[in-house]
């Protein structure tokens, strides 16, 4: 896992931290793929439930604009 870290951290410094954030946005349907590739596993539909609520968690967050707050002159 520490390894990971320096790979993650590294791609970031590469593909930015944008593009890096886009991709972490996608790995738990990543991970659901992988594990049914890899290691043969069954995709339930519970775990095709818990992909729409983050998918639809996703949907709604880049929707959502966030206000910055003004910054005032001292």
């Amino acid at each position: 896992m520490g390894l990971g870290f320096f790979a993650w951290y590294a791609g970031l410094a590469t593909g930015g931290v944008a593009r890096g954030r886009q991709l972490q946005l996608r790995q738990p349907f990543l991970r659901l793929g992988w594990a049914v590739w890899l290691l043969g596993e069954t995709v339930t539909a519970a775990n095709l439930a818990a992909a729409a609520v983050v998918l639809l968690a996703v949907a709604l967050g880049r929707r959502t604009a966030v206000a910055t707050p003004a910054r005032g002159r001292d």
